[in-house]
């Protein structure tokens, strides 16, 4: 099943203003980077995609303003001195315009004991709180909000617990989420002592409390990303852009999404969210820049739209008599054989009747009903078509 763009943002909005640093130790250092105002460029940061950078977090959050808060996390190159900084960019989920502005703290400190500056994958939780990790050396933490204060952190608890595997490998959490109310972990596995980014096909899942391993999902693909839906179903992102939906608590596969994209399979280079507001699937992606410096990132947000590939003929539900009035039906699936809703069919008819509305939309069983008035005793031929977009 194909998905349907119904929502954007504006694009990032870089900063065009020098970050004032004081003075001491802070006012010592030249700038990391110039080359981000050589005209023709003229922003002071830029969206840094590497293996410790790029979009690192996506997801959503109630505002005064807005139903809905879509927050973007990365990564930055930035002029200023350390030449870094990690943002937050929030965006009004109705009309798409930004919202604020966020750096996230940084002092001296973080450089010689980071708590988040090097982490490359968020996840959000129920409480508003934050796991993150950056899947190859460091724990997996949860951060309180704001970041910056460790709540709790996972000392390699996921290595070696996969049975069914190579014992010589060391497999850990690299794309994930964490469920804590159901004691789970799901994600891809990164294996230690393989080339960088083998990445293990199938969604797993750990135990939260031991890091026992529990089962392996079969999803199409290598993992690109994970994202939680509502109860204890997720999607599972490949980097060949299909999102398979699964129950990661019984291991059911209940369906397939197409997005049409083909991702790298690499950090920072797409993140993809669930919107419980909207019910929606948020995704942004990250490409290079403007000539002037300006980002050309935005988020997106999609719905599964069923592709139609089979309406049946109108089918009359009693017989046609003269001045009898004949329920006709027009059943419109989907190509996963899916009910296809909200499709417009138009009905024609020509001979001895006369056929009500001309146009009508398919109900949530894919059908539509149109009313068939036999006028005479004679040969009546009726044909309904829809339009494919």
């Amino acid at each position: 099943m194909p998905l349907k763009k119904v929502f954007e943002t504006v694009n990032i909005p870089y900063r065009d203003y020098r970050r004032p640093f004081g003075t001491g130790i802070y006012a010592s250092f030249p700038d990391s980077h110039p080359e981000l105002i050589a005209p023709p460029r003229q922003y002071y940061e830029t969206l840094w995609f590497s293996n410790q950078g790029g979009i690192q977090g996506l997801f959503t959050e109630g505002g005064q303003d807005s139903p809905v808060i879509i927050c973007l996390q990365a990564k930055v190159q930035t002029v200023e001195w350390p030449g870094y900084q990690m943002v937050i960019y929030r965006f009004n989920g109705v009309t798409g315009d930004a919202y604020s502005y966020e750096e996230l703290p940084f002092d001296i400190d973080a450089l010689i004991s980071p708590a988040y500056l090097y982490m490359r994958y968020m996840t959000t939780v129920g409480d508003g709180n934050y796991w993150s990790s950056n899947g190859l050396s460091q724990p997996i933490r949860k951060f309180d909000r704001p970041l910056g204060s460790v709540i709790a952190s996972i000392e390699n608890n996921f290595w070696g617990k996969n049975p069914d595997d190579n014992p010589s490998l060391q497999p850990a959490p690299y794309l994930f989420f964490i469920d804590e109310p159901n004691d789970l972990v799901v994600g891809y596995p990164y294996y230690f002592g393989s080339p960088y980014g083998n990445v293990k096909t199938g969604l797993y899942v750990w135990r939260f409390s031991d890091g026992a391993f529990i089962r392996r999902i079969p999803v199409i693909g290598q993992g690109s990303d994970v994202f939680r839906e509502d109860g204890t179903r997720c999607y599972a992102v490949s980097t060949t852009g299909i999102l398979t939906l699964v129950n990661y608590a019984s291991g059911e596969v209940l369906g397939v999404l197409g997005f049409g994209t083909q991702f790298e399979k690499a950090y920072g280079r797409v993140r993809f969210a669930w919107d419980r507001f909207y019910r929606r699937i948020l995704v942004a992606i990250w490409t290079s820049d403007n000539a002037d410096g300006s980002s050309t990132v935005k988020v997106e947000a999609y719905y599964p739209q069923s592709s139609v590939v089979g309406m049946s003929k109108p089918i009359p539900l009693a017989v046609p008599r003269k001045g009898r009035t004949v329920p006709l039906l027009v059943e419109v699936r989907g190509d996963a054989g899916e009910f296809v809703q909200a499709q417009m069919i138009d009905q024609v008819s020509s001979g001895q009747a006369s056929v009500k509305p001309a146009r009508k939309a398919t109900d949530g069983y894919g059908c539509a009903t149109f009313s068939m008035k036999c006028t005479d005793t004679g040969t009546v031929t009726t044909d309904a078509s829809t339009v494919i977009e």
